[in-house]
């Protein structure tokens, strides 16, 4: 970067009915912002994290300038303020169009929903079976649940990442687990993640040598499908 902050650098967020103070960034916390691209975009993913509010739900306002919008740029020290809206009904049609926009990769579209609707839990199961990291990148943003679980009979009880492993999308399962779901979780029929090649990333990432289908451990499961050196990284652990 060639500009560095200074210490007396700050960004104050009060919340704009109120007036009461939303969130105060520190010289660390500004720094970040800038790094993530000293906009109001980037405001809004620290702010995301500070007080649990996706950033699709925020609105940030200047005295000066009024409604600021996701590009513009960010000078610090700044005085904003903040509105906070609430997600819209969810309806059917509504629905069907967002779920569209998961399996299809339109992530402009999808992100224009999401400042609308925050019905992220199928869908990303969805985005994870497709293999579409951008989009789930959106929904995990939009704070979307990487543990949910899906009711399609076939695969009760799988996580995003039990479809994004099953499917093979090297992407989509280091998305996941970056978004620190649970390696381990299991289907109600007793499945894990664990499947093919996948399992390298997820062993390194902590997942136990758990029973993966069909009553085959792991190991089983990639001498079955010819994955040799998955399956001599398996027994090395044993």
């Amino acid at each position: 970067m060639d500009r560095v902050l200074s210490s007396s650098a700050m960004i104050s967020v009060h919340f704009a009915a109120s007036g009461e103070e939303a969130a105060r960034l520190d010289l660390e916390e500004c720094q970040e912002v800038e790094v993530l691209g000293n906009t109001v975009r980037a405001l809004k993913r620290v702010l995301a994290k500070k007080l649990g509010v996706p950033r699709f739900r925020q609105h940030l306002f200047c005295q000066e300038r009024g409604e600021l919008n996701d590009k513009v740029s960010l000078s610090p020290p700044e005085e904003l303020q903040l509105v906070i809206l609430s997600f819209w009904p969810s309806e059917e049609k509504a629905d069907q169009k967002f779920i569209a926009a998961c399996r299809e990769n339109r992530a402009e579209e999808l992100e224009a929903m999401l400042r609308r609707d925050e019905d992220g839990r199928p869908a990303l199961h969805i985005a994870a079976e497709e293999g579409h990291v951008q989009c789930m990148s959106l929904l995990l943003e939009a704070l979307a649940g990487v543990h949910a679980e899906k009711d399609k009979p076939t695969l009760a009880g799988a996580t995003p990442l039990h479809l994004a492993a099953l499917n093979g999308h090297l992407e989509a399962v280091r998305t996941l687990l970056e978004a620190q779901c649970h390696t381990d979780a299991r289907t109600s029929g007793g499945k894990t993640p664990l499947h093919g090649e996948i399992v390298r990333l997820l062993l390194e990432a902590g997942a136990e040598d758990l029973p993966a289908e069909d009553g085959l451990t792991a190991l089983e499961l990639a001498q079955k499908n010819g994955h040799w050196d998955v399956a001599q990284m398996l027994a090395e652990r044993h």
